[in-house]
């Protein structure tokens, strides 16, 4: 896949199997993030690495494209396999993960922007 991306090509779609492993990545994502926002909500500047939190940021500044890549191979099981077991709870927590990620980037912004 690796090899695919450097070649400026999409990489290839996934097989409607590793669904349940989609969304099991998913879900562990999420509760990561939501994990991880709660913990920054907390925190002043001064309790923070600032380098951390460079690094946090720029993890899910690229998360949203793994997240796109997700969207649109969600839409392509749907129309592939428009019965297959676990699509909706797949779209409900690709849904979920927008908001989670942009709330994590603002918790970042805040602690990286104060002096």
């Amino acid at each position: 896949m690796g090899e695919e991306r450097a070649q400026g090509q999409e990489p290839s779609e996934l097989g409607i199997e590793v669904l349940p492993i989609a969304i099991a990545n998913l879900r562990a994502e999420l509760t990561e993030a939501r994990d991880l926002a709660r913990r920054l909500e907390g925190e002043t500047p001064a309790q923070v690495n600032r380098l951390w939190c460079d690094q946090l940021a720029e993890e899910y500044h690229d998360a949203g494209a793994g997240q796109a890549a997700m969207a649109a191979q969600l839409e392509q099981w749907r129309r592939t396999h428009p019965d297959a077991v676990g699509l909706d709870e797949l779209a409900e927590l690709v849904a979920e993960v927008e908001p989670v990620r942009q709330a994590l980037l603002r918790q970042l912004a805040r602690l990286r922007s104060a002096e």
